[in-house]
């Protein structure tokens, strides 16, 4: 009798429904832990690699998107640019329209066609509505920081830099002004550009590019406090630097997006013994001892990155420009060019201090006289310059 059991018992019908049976058990254990478990803590930031020392990277002040608060993404952690998915946590984060992940599985658009005012980056950089919490330093203007003058609180924001103007180009007020007579770069005119340099490895898409990225690349740029203090890596051959200069970003560069001005041969001073003349940095908003960018005693710009071949790497050309309804004029900053460059100024006489001899030939930073991202003032022109302001509205 009992073999007659375990015959039956063991018989492959037998076994094959009881295997069948175990599966499914285990199968709907699993299901149920699913729906009824927390979900796992997500990895922290990457511990190696440059972006770990980037703005964006710093884990502890980088990005932070206030909705994956809940469920302790680490500040720094890439999740709060990049979704993986179209949920986490079985829920779509804030911001949610439009549903899922978009181009580079960003967690809102990259693009809006035609803008001057919804991109993806003002998604954070704003100071409406930021889906980052607070940041640690106001993203303010060159005048402010490296000029040392923070009485200028306009712009307040990357986005506020970029709404002195309209889509289509024209003025309009902007932070509190009664008239409309700033200007900022046009991240139209930019995007369009940069769709035909296939040899700075862009795509020819232009709603796939991202105009911030021709002048910076977001998992290497670093913040710069402007001050002597955290401006160096320590052994002061490496400064900060935020910017990416687009001719590097080539395939012919290995694709490596390197920052411009971190390392020695990208600086004013650099620019200067190679093309002959001399740098002489501005003083600070009312100082005759300190200077910009950091408010040191520094004078010949080793302290910062080569701004002329950095913003001649577009401007040597003439640029299609919708706020002036005409081609820009290209820029040649070389012997040759303008007298605010390389070319001798026979008759410099009469320069203010710090610019004390006429026997010099003094060549300017391009930040000396123009903020990158936009001005209440015509023509990017800054509010304050060589210790004084200088509000030149309609210029």
């Amino acid at each position: 009798m009992c073999k007659f059991i375990i015959r039956i018992f063991f018989s492959k019908r037998w076994v094959k429904f009881f295997i069948g049976i175990s599966v499914l058990f285990l199968f709907l254990v699993a299901i149920n832990n699913v729906y009824t478990q927390p979900p796992p803590p997500p990895p922290p930031p990457p511990t190696i690699g440059p972006y770990l020392y980037s703005a964006h990277g710093s884990i502890t002040y980088g990005v932070n998107r206030s909705s994956l608060s809940t469920f302790g993404y680490s500040m720094g952690n890439c999740a709060h640019c990049h979704e993986q998915h179209a949920s986490i946590g079985g829920a779509e984060p804030v911001p949610n329209s439009p549903a899922g992940p978009d181009y580079y599985l960003l967690f809102k658009d990259l693009w809006v066609d035609p803008t001057q005012s919804n991109i993806f980056c003002f998604g954070c950089h704003t100071d409406i509505s930021s889906v980052q919490y607070s940041f640690s330093r106001t993203n303010y203007s060159y005048s402010y920081w490296a000029g040392g003058d923070t009485t200028v609180t306009c712009p307040d924001s990357i986005y506020e830099s970029f709404q002195f103007v309209t889509d289509t180009g024209a003025p309009q007020t902007n932070c509190g002004l009664s008239v409309a007579v700033g200007s900022s770069h046009m991240l139209r005119d930019i995007r369009d550009y940069l769709s035909t340099r296939s040899d700075w490895n862009f795509p020819s898409t232009t709603n796939n590019i991202n105009p911030c990225s021709g002048c910076h690349n977001p998992h290497r740029a670093k913040r710069d406090p402007h001050t002597t203090a955290g401006r160096t890596d320590g052994s002061g051959n490496l400064i900060v630097s935020a910017v990416s200069r687009p001719s590097r970003h080539s395939t012919n560069n290995n694709n490596n997006w390197d920052l411009w001005g971190d390392d020695p041969g990208e600086r004013m001073s650099d620019y200067i013994s190679l093309n002959g003349g001399t740098y002489q940095a501005l003083y600070r908003y009312n100082s005759t001892s300190t200077y910009e960018p950091d408010g040191s005693s520094t004078t010949n710009g080793s302290n910062l990155f080569d701004t002329v071949n950095f913003c001649i790497s577009c401007h040597a050309t003439r640029l299609t420009s919708t706020r002036l309804g005409r081609r820009t004029y290209a820029i040649n900053w070389s012997s040759s060019g303008d007298q605010h460059g390389g070319n001798w100024d026979a008759g410099g006489g009469g320069r203010k201090s710090p610019y004390g001899s006429a026997s010099i030939n003094y060549v300017l930073s391009c930040l000396d006289c123009h903020e990158p991202h936009g001005s209440p003032n015509a023509f990017l022109l800054r509010q304050e310059v060589n210790g004084v302001q200088v509000n030149v509205l309609n210029g």
